[in-house]
């Protein structure tokens, strides 16, 4: 399998065969340029002597050259003493398997250095792969100092189209693959597998972009490695980290993973984590994974690089947090299932505690902190949504809580609304129920007319606390429906202090201040 192939020592052969250094220049009789043969189109091939050297001139090459290699350019100048080559205008090399384009090219042959700049573009016929941009350099392998062939492309923002699946386009009955194409301020490929890009990198595969300031795409295990603000957006969420990881085997994604302040943003869930796992079956979002990083923790997504201690010192530790409607969690690690990209359960594992935002309205200037939200806590929290019932035509479907579940060293805390009597009723109902109302104001209402009515303060909500190895709550259109509770250890209900004064005294039920 041949991934990120953009071999090009073949068509440099050529330049070397076209030269005439070893082959004594042009021999006109049998229309030969060194070991290259003259077409049909060249206008002119001249050779001189330059000391004890030679300097070969061609107008209009039109060159077939060993290893089935074609070189057209619009002139070509060789020197035999220093193994330099120069093409001018319309550079054009191809073999069976590669092309180059390019306005200029230059040959080192000696040091194996090919340079060529103006609308470069280089192209794997066998992978599909190709190379464009303004200036291209291309360093041949020449042991022990430099192993492996190396090419950078730069100038004019250069992109890639990267093919990353099994097979090739040769191959009629492969099935079709859909590029990575990637554009930054500078490619580097290394051998035949090694692919870089740097510089305000984007990326876009059908629905897909992604942006940072590094690429690397190792072909061992198919992985694309975003480092430094990464970012993957798609049709339903965006996915930020310090790196990203997208492992897509056969063409088809299977995993894409943040690491260092992870976040992610969808439609009906946000997720923060220092690491974040997404899912995939068949390219479709299936599960999520957050956890926090720890030091020494050695993670597969890094494609086998570690944190140096440094920086694990600076990645933020903190518990996993996800957030959905009206509701936000926080755990050790958190687990979100949402088949064919639908949020369907949420757990959450290790002192685990989810807060339900539903109701903040019942809460006054004077409501103390500890109990502004209803929460539930313990060793796991599950949380399961459903669709919501009522959405406006053409909304995009948003899912609502539907059963809170806390297992293991429960608790949970639930207000319950203040009585609505008298909340701001006019004073013949306060009588009715026998309440001694505040001193009435008086108010100017449109037309000039008078009007006297009763206000006072907006009473707190009373309070349920309970303890128990598990609690239940069933929630209906964002209201708690009911609770169960399994294994109680304690149970407090508390009303608030300053409950409206009656005419007649009246018991206090339910404890204290």
């Amino acid at each position: 399998m041949r991934t990120v192939s953009f071999r090009v020592p073949l068509l440099m052969a050529g330049l070397v065969l076209a030269s005439g250094l070893p082959s004594g220049g042009v021999r006109a009789q049998d229309q030969q340029l060194g070991t290259c043969r003259i077409l049909p189109g060249t206008q002119r091939a001249v050779g001189r002597a330059v000391g004890q050297s030679r300097v070969t001139y061609v107008s209009r090459p039109r060159l077939a050259c060993e290893g089935g290699v074609r070189i057209n350019a619009d002139s070509l100048v060789s020197f035999e003493a220093t193994g330099f080559n120069q093409l001018f205008g319309n550079v054009f090399f191809e073999d069976a398997t590669r092309s180059l384009r390019a306005t200029n090219a230059r040959y080192f042959d000696r040091v194996g250095r090919l340079e060529a700049d103006g609308a470069v573009r280089l192209t794997d016929k066998e992978s599909g792969n190709v190379l464009t941009g303004e200036n291209l350099l291309y360093l041949r392998a020449i042991p022990p100092g430099r192993p492996t062939e190396e090419l950078t492309l730069w100038g004019g923002r250069p992109h890639a189209l990267l093919h990353t699946g099994g097979g090739g386009t040769g191959d009629p009955a492969a099935p079709a693959r859909t590029p990575y194409d990637v554009t930054a301020d500078r490619i580097f490929l290394r051998g035949s597998s090694f692919f870089q890009a740097a510089g305000r990198v984007e990326v876009v595969r059908d629905s897909l972009n992604a942006f940072a300031d590094t690429l690397r795409y190792e072909e061992l295990g198919e992985r694309l490695l975003l480092s430094r603000e990464a970012r993957v957006e798609q049709a339903r969420y965006d996915l930020l980290g310090r790196e990203i990881l997208l492992h897509a085997p056969g063409d088809t994604l299977r995993r894409v993973e943040a690491r260092g302040e992870g976040r992610l943003l969808g439609e009906d869930l946000e997720l923060e984590a220092p690491f974040i796992r997404m899912g995939f079956q068949d390219g479709t979002l299936e599960r999520l994974w957050a956890t926090p990083l720890r030091p020494g923790q050695e993670l597969e997504m890094t494609v086998g690089l570690r944190f140096l201690p440094q920086e694990l010192d600076s990645v933020d530790l903190a518990r996993p947090r996800a957030r959905a409607t009206d509701f936000e969690v926080n755990a050790d690690s958190i687990e979100v299932q949402a088949p064919g990209e639908v949020l369907e359960r949420l757990f959450a594992v290790g002192s685990a505690r989810a807060e339900s935002s539903a109701r903040d309205s019942l809460n006054t200037p004077d409501t103390p902190d500890l109990v502004r939200r209803d929460w539930i806590r313990g060793d796991t929290v599950v949380a399961l949504f459903g669709e919501a019932p009522e959405r406006a035509a053409g909304d995009s479907v948003r899912h609502v809580l539907e059963r809170l579940e806390a297992r293991g060293a429960a608790a949970s805390l639930y207000r319950l609304e203040p009585d609505s009597a008298g909340a701001d009723a006019p004073p013949d109902s306060l009588a009715a129920a026998g309440v001694v109302a505040p001193e009435a104001e008086r108010g100017e209402i449109e037309g000039g007319a008078a009007e006297t009515r009763i206000f006072r303060p907006r009473r707190e909500p009373a309070v349920h606390y309970v303890t128990a190895f598990e609690i239940i709550i069933v929630f209906d259109d964002g209201q708690v429906d009911r609770m169960e509770v399994r294994g109680l250890e304690q149970g407090i209900h508390l009303d608030p202090s300053g409950r409206p004064r009656r005419a007649a005294p009246a018991r206090r039920t339910g404890g204290g201040r």
